[in-house]
């Protein structure tokens, strides 16, 4: 039975993916922050270390004896702390990226996202449309996360798997799920722009069986690639 660790498995995004794995027969690792989550997340075959992805011994633990590690933990936004940003969207994946590739990990599966292409005004994006940096807290530190994961694995045996999701939505999924029905129960329209706009939502299930390929699909490996 193979070991598949995981950050940010709290999140939507994790608790869909923890749930595909174990389904398939998987052993689950996954790191928490507190006691609750541990609980929250807990199952069969899903084993929960306590830690954080700015501690190099929780990540050293997490990833020890697996054979891939999902890395979906992110600074989002709050607190908006710039350092906090760079600690978490950049430094720590420096790190877990550095102690996977020494612990013998196949393939590495980093969290990014379609932010990274910046504002888009027209035309079509794809995989090989450039990165562009605007500014952005956000979008700057995970298009350094993608630089850091990749100079980090260079020379190394480590398979390097990054995918971009768009707008996800769906069970847990703040940003385009959460918040917009609060408001919305609160009495607050929710319009994007003019109303006119158009968006590019992905279910929290779809991006998570997205992640499930790219852990073991021979065809991912040393790949990029937009979920949307």
């Amino acid at each position: 039975m193979s070991i598949i660790a995981i950050t940010g498995s709290a999140g939507s995004v994790g608790q869909a993916l923890a749930k595909r794995l174990l389904a398939a027969g998987h052993q689950v690792r996954a790191l928490v922050r507190t006691e609750q989550q541990a609980l929250n997340l807990a199952a069969p075959n899903l084993e929960t270390i306590l830690g954080d992805v700015r501690n190099q011994t929780s990540l050293e633990t997490l990833v020890q004896g697996a054979e891939v590690v999902i890395h979906l933990a992110a600074w989002m936004g709050k607190p908006f702390q710039e350092d906090l940003a760079v600690a978490i969207n950049v430094k720590a994946v420096e790190t877990i990226v550095h102690v996977s590739a020494q612990a013998g990990v196949k393939r590495f599966v980093l969290a990014s996202s379609v932010a990274v292409y910046g504002p888009v005004r027209g035309g079509t994006v794809d995989e090989r449309s450039p990165i562009s940096k605007v500014g952005d807290l956000y979008s700057d530190t995970k298009a350094d996360s993608e630089s850091a994961a990749r100079a980090t694995a260079e020379g190394t045996t480590l398979e390097l798997t990054i995918l971009r999701p768009a707008m996800i939505y769906g069970p847990a999924a703040p940003s385009w799920t959460i918040i917009p029905f609060e408001g919305i129960r609160g009495g607050t329209p929710m319009i994007i722009g003019n109303g006119e706009d158009l968006l590019n939502p992905v279910h929290v299930d779809d991006v998570a069986r997205a992640f499930e390929i790219a852990a073991f699909h021979p065809e991912a490996a040393n790949n990029d690639f937009i979920i949307s």
